[in-house]
Formats: C-alpha cells, structure tokens, sequence
C-alpha cells in the first residue's frame, strides 16, 4: 500500500468540499495552523472529497515536535487545549463535526462540533399581566397610547405603550429619574438560548418603590460584618447617589 504524502487529515463532517466557502476554508486554515504549531515548516497538502478533508504536511525536523503538541492538547495540557476548543467551537457553529486523523489512519483528536450542542429551544412569545421595575428614558407621541422606553435595572431597554395622556404626563416627570414598577399587559419572549425577555408591555398603572422597603434592606446590610454599608451614614442618600452616576 503507497504511503501517504501527508502526515494529519482533518475530516470535517456536514459539509463537502465544493460546498465550503472560501472563508471557512480560510478560518479552518488558520484555526488548523494554529493548533499544529511550528507554522513555517507544515504546509497545506490538498483539499479532498468524502465530505472536506485537509490534508497537512508536516516537515521531518518537526514531526516530533508536532506529533508532542498535539499529543498535549487533546490531553488539556498546555495551551493546544484552547485551539482544539477553538476548532470544535467553530465546527458546532457551523453545524459540522470532525476528527484529525494521522497517517496511519488513526484520529489523533476528536472534534465532537454539533453532536453534542443541545437543540435550540423554540422561540416562543407569551401574553400576561406583568409587573416590570425600571428607569424612563424616552416618553413621547400624539395618539391616546403613548410610546415609552425604560431601562431595567440590569440593562436592557424595554419599549413599552402607556395607556393614557394624563399617566403618560405624569410619568414624563419621572424622566431619568428613579426606578419605577410598571404593571401592565406584557409580552414575553424566549429566544432559542432559553432565555426570556420582556419585549412589549401596555402600561396600566406604576408606582414608586416603597421607601420603608429600601429602610428595611439597608438596616439588614448593616448588620452584615464588613459590609460597606456598615460605615455609612444616610445608606439610600448614598444609594441614589450610586443610582443617579449610574445612569
């Protein structure tokens, strides 16, 4: 049986050689190099069917060295591990798998890609009565419902409707103010990460946080042995303070 003129064969599953786009080629190239190592002495040998196969050479002075490498990054020692990482992130994305084969025909690493990413979750929208907190940062418009957007206290912004001119006028002085609990008609949707979001809301009413209930948090916080808190003299002056250079 003829010798093969190649030393390592990455075989990528999911797609075929005419059909991989030439910043594919190029990403799992470079993603290849990297993972290899000694970069001016392995050369790009051939691009083959039965799906896309690299074919790599690698030159006598470094074949050790190489073969070391990689022996070391499947085994999560040294920094190879983060490039077979790179490369099985990459095939996952694509929606492909693989394996890097040596000479002899054995796979040197596997690369798993899309066998083992969970399926995405269904989008899915939902309609409920909600109550939401956040930071009015935009209120305005003509018609009965007043478009609004707020910021939640952990980023996001919120595009809401306000059912009403007057509570829309009485929400315009709150404008880059405090925190305010909106309650209304929400939409909700999760994404394919599994994650909800308020995407939509029809504001019925708000309110102002309670004052007693920031009281109370703080009170609880002072008690806690080396709590910042604990040395401060006005806890919420200082906590608007924080809130307002926040924003």
């Amino acid at each position: 049986m003829k010798q093969p003129d190649w030393q390592y064969e990455l075989h990528v599953h999911g797609i075929s050689k005419g059909k991989l786009s030439l910043d594919d080629f190029a990403e799992l190239s470079k993603k290849l190099a990297d993972l290899l190592g000694s970069k001016e002495k392995v050369h790009f040998g051939a691009l083959k069917n039965g799906s896309a196969r690299f074919q790599l050479k690698v030159e006598p002075p470094v074949r050790q060295t190489v073969s070391v490498q990689l022996l070391r990054a499947k085994n999560d020692d040294g920094p190879g591990a983060n490039k077979v990482v790179w490369i099985d992130e990459f095939l996952a994305k694509k929606g492909w798998h693989g394996e890097l084969k040596n000479e002899q025909g054995n796979v040197v690493i596997n690369f798993p890609g899309a066998i083992n990413k969970p399926a995405p979750e269904p989008v899915q929208t939902v309609q409920q009565a909600s109550t939401i907190v956040g930071q009015v940062i935009k209120i305005g418009g003509r018609d009965e419902t007043v478009p609004m957007q707020i910021r939640t206290p952990d980023g996001p912004f919120v595009d809401v409707n306000v059912k009403g001119r007057e509570q829309a006028r009485k929400l315009g002085h709150h404008l880059f103010g405090a925190d305010l609990k909106f309650s209304g008609n929400a939409t909700w949707t999760r994404d394919e990460a599994g994650q909800w979001s308020c995407s939509d809301m029809e504001v019925l009413s708000f309110e102002e946080p309670d004052p007693s209930s920031l009281v109370d948090l703080f009170a609880s916080l002072q008690q806690v042995p080396d709590n910042q808190w604990h040395s401060v003299d006005d806890p919420i002056a200082e906590w608007k303070k924080q809130h307002r250079e926040d924003h």
